[in-house]
């Protein structure tokens, strides 16, 4: 019979520290030094952080950037990612919900010409498109 346990997240980070945003960066990638231009800096391991202590005659890992393969962990304080990537997250959802805005309009639009199109009357204050949405 095998153990069908799951295995490990090792890319899972438990020791944040408050008022900083975390994301694993791949050294190899250019991206790399726009992230730390962008004050992305690499975080550093403990003791406590190490996967496995270090075997006899092997170096430590204790004080090098935290690394899984190629990734490297990167953190950026709060009010830094704020100020970038909140600000183009914003950006997007706004362009997202004015997208969705005008597909309805132009769904709406359509179903009106459709329905006169077929000798349908609908009221012109009532959609025949909407969107429902939990925001």
């Amino acid at each position: 019979m095998t153990d069908r346990s799951p295995r490990p997240d090792y890319l899972h980070w438990t020791r944040k520290e408050p008022g900083y945003r975390y994301r694993w960066l791949n050294e190899r990638d250019r991206n790399l030094l726009i992230a730390r231009y962008e004050g992305w800096e690499p975080v550093l391991e403990t003791a406590e952080d190490a996967l496995l202590p270090a075997p006899a005659g092997i170096a430590s890992t204790v004080g090098q950037v935290v690394r899984r393969g190629d990734l490297v962990l990167h953190r950026v304080k709060e009010d830094t990612w704020q100020e970038r990537e909140g600000a183009r997250e914003r950006e997007m959802r706004e362009r997202h919900a004015l997208t969705i805005d005008t597909m309805v309009k132009q769904a709406n639009e359509n179903a009106m010409r459709m329905a006169a199109n077929h000798g349908v009357k609908v009221p012109v204050d009532r959609p025949l498109v909407f969107v429902e949405s939990s925001q």
